[in-house]
């Protein structure tokens, strides 16, 4: 089993500010919320953050285009799947300015794939209008519908990922037993239940996109959108090698 996960916005959550150079300018370009799929060493990310109210931290919560996480989220994280995801410490600092004592860091989730299976399923389509994908097809609601079926041998054993082009947005996949050690550790703010979660049972069936989702794809062929080639040349190579001839 795999399951959908996100911030628990419903309870209480410390809020921060980025802090930014001394120059004034901010230092990152944009956020990538969870994660980008890939490695960002070496790209810009914010060093420290001051807090703007007085709530009591917690495990998980969301900082202005990231996801920030305790020491004992990655702990957990690095147990099942050492070395693959990355963690860039960050300061965090009370409103007075002073540090917090616990480590904190900005993760990004470095897997990035599709794996749930919708043919044949009714589910609500939209289409993109930025990010140099516009007029693209993408999955916007799932609805009230039973398990949907995720891809056992597209997973492969994996524990922690996002997902790529099916309901991409917000949220982090998690495998049952990784979604298991982190309400046995008490993690806090993560919607680890339904109906705020959402899990999906594994079948044997291979993630296959011309036949799961043919729209993207012929939304894909037809376009052949330069962004593409810029930020998932990996997802290029892989789905679509005769794009590089």
């Amino acid at each position: 089993m795999a399951w959908k996960i996100g911030f628990d916005y419903v309870s209480a959550q410390p809020d921060f500010s980025i802090d930014k150079h001394n120059n004034g300018t901010e230092p990152w370009g944009f956020g990538w919320s969870w994660g980008a799929g890939r490695s960002l060493v070496g790209h810009p990310v914010p060093t420290s953050a001051t807090q703007t109210d007085s709530n009591t931290l917690v495990d998980v919560f969301p900082m202005p285009g990231f996801a920030c996480v305790s020491e004992r989220f990655r702990t957990i994280v690095e147990a099942f799947e050492p070395g693959v995801h990355e963690f860039f410490p960050i300061l965090l600092k009370s409103r007075k300015g002073a540090p917090h004592e616990e480590p904190y860091f900005l993760i990004n989730v470095c897997q990035r794939f599709d794996s749930i299976l919708v043919k044949g399923i009714s589910l609500e389509w939209g289409r993109r209008v930025a990010g140099g994908l516009e007029g693209m097809p993408y999955l916007s609601r799932m609805g009230t519908k039973p398990p949907l079926p995720v891809s056992r041998t597209t997973i492969a054993g994996r524990h922690l990922w996002l997902n790529y082009w099916v309901w991409e947005g917000g949220g982090i996949m998690v495998s049952d037993q990784l979604r298991s050690a982190l309400m046995d550790a008490k993690i806090r703010r993560l919607k680890f239940k339904e109906p705020r979660a959402e899990h999906f049972d594994e079948v044997d069936t291979p993630f296959d996109y011309r036949g799961q989702v043919p729209h993207i794809v012929d939304w894909m062929e037809k376009n052949r959108p330069a962004t593409m080639f810029e930020r998932d040349p990996d997802w290029v190579k892989t789905y679509m090698p005769h794009w590089l001839h």
